[in-house]
């Protein structure tokens, strides 16, 4: 699969370092809180570490973000199918050349005829036009 737009490089850097500085901010929330209290009162301001749900915006956002940049970087892919299909046209001259009588009965029959032969004999799927 390859990515009409470089929107999509920079989405496949973006995105880890993202995540990768959220998790430095949260293993350094602790060092943050300590700058603007005493340690001991700590345990008396914050009840309970807070939960799984403080992560849900982030993880929300990461999976919008990542939606944007693939939605918008146009991925596509070449796969090749093999396809059993063909237009057949048949030209059959109708000047009054084809009307000699050295091909019995005609020569315009005469190529009718093998057209009709040459449609029976090929397969239902293909299209055939006459002219």
């Amino acid at each position: 699969m390859s990515f009409q737009s470089p929107l999509a490089l920079i989405g496949l850097v973006l995105v880890p370092v993202l995540v990768g500085l959220y998790v430095v901010r949260e293993r350094r929330r602790e060092s943050y809180a300590s700058r603007f209290t005493t340690p001991a009162l700590l345990p008396n301001l914050v009840e309970a570490s807070p939960g799984w749900r403080r992560h849900l915006p982030l993880a929300l956002f990461i999976v919008a973000l990542t939606a944007m940049i693939v939605g918008v970087a146009r991925p596509h892919a070449s796969v090749s199918v093999q396809r059993e299909e063909a237009t057949v046209l048949i030209a059959i001259d109708s000047s009054l050349s084809m009307s000699s009588q050295d091909v019995r009965p005609s020569r315009l029959i005469a190529a009718q005829r093998a057209a009709q032969a040459f449609v029976d004999g090929m397969p239902k799927k293909f299209r055939v036009g006459v002219i």
